[in-house]
C-alpha cells in the first residue's frame, strides 16, 4: 500500500479520535461549570448528606429569571446488563417556593427559598401537593428539590441514608423512654 494512503487513514483516525476527545472535554467543562455554580454546589451538598422528608407546597411562583441547564452523566442499563453512561441536560426554572416540611424527629417547619425546579415538573408544584424533598438536618429551613417524583424511585443513597436516620431516631427515643 502506498505511503500516502496510509497517511490518509492515519489522519482520518486521528481526526475521529480528536473529535471524541474534544467532545468529552467540552461536556466535562460544562458539568464542572454547573458544579461550581451556587445551585450546583447546593445540589451536590444535598445529594451527599441531606435527608428526605415529606413537604407540602404552600406557595409556588416563578421568579422571572432565565432558566438554568443542569448537565450530568447518567448511567443507563441496557438489555444486555451493561451500563452505558450518557450525557444529559435538564432545564431548570427558578421558582420561589414556600413549603411546610415534616423533618425526622417531628415538628413542622415552614421554609421559603428560591430553588431551580425541573421545567418538566413545574405542574407538580400546585398548592397542597405533598412530595419528598431533601432537607439539611442541621437547619431544616434549607431544602432542595432534585425531583418532585422521588416517590417513584425504588431506592438510592438518599433513601438509605434517610431510613438509617429514622431508625436511629426511633432507637434514641426508645432508649430515652426506657423501652430499650
Amino acid at each position: 500500500m502506498p505511503a500516502w494512503i496510509s497517511l490518509i487513514w492515519m489522519l482520518m483516525a486521528a481526526a475521529t479520535i480528536g473529535y471524541f476527545v474534544r467532545r468529552n472535554m467540552q461536556r466535562r467543562a460544562v458539568i464542572d461549570a454547573w458544579e461550581r455554580s451556587p445551585a450546583g454546589t447546593r445540589h451536590r451538598e444535598a445529594m451527599e448528606s441531606w435527608l428526605l422528608c415529606k413537604a407540602r407546597v404552600e406557595q409556588a411562583e416563578p421568579t422571572g429569571e432565565p432558566p438554568v441547564v443542569r448537565p450530568s452523566m447518567v448511567g443507563q442499563r441496557m438489555a444486555s446488563g451493561r451500563i452505558v453512561r450518557k450525557f444529559v441536560t435538564e432545564e431548570l426554572r427558578p421558582m420561589r417556593l414556600q413549603l411546610r416540611l415534616l423533618p425526622i424527629g417531628g415538628g413542622e417547619v415552614v421554609a421559603e427559598a428560591i430553588i431551580p425546579v425541573l421545567t418538566a415538573e413545574l405542574a407538580d408544584l400546585t398548592p397542597g401537593r405533598i412530595f419528598s424533598v431533601l432537607y439539611d438536618p442541621r437547619d431544616p429551613r434549607r431544602f432542595w428539590i432534585d425531583t418532585t417524583r422521588r416517590d417513584e424511585t425504588l431506592i438510592d443513597a438518599v433513601t438509605m441514608r434517610t431510613r438509617a436516620a429514622e431508625d436511629n431516631h426511633r432507637a434514641a427515643q426508645a432508649f430515652s423512654t426506657g423501652q430499650g
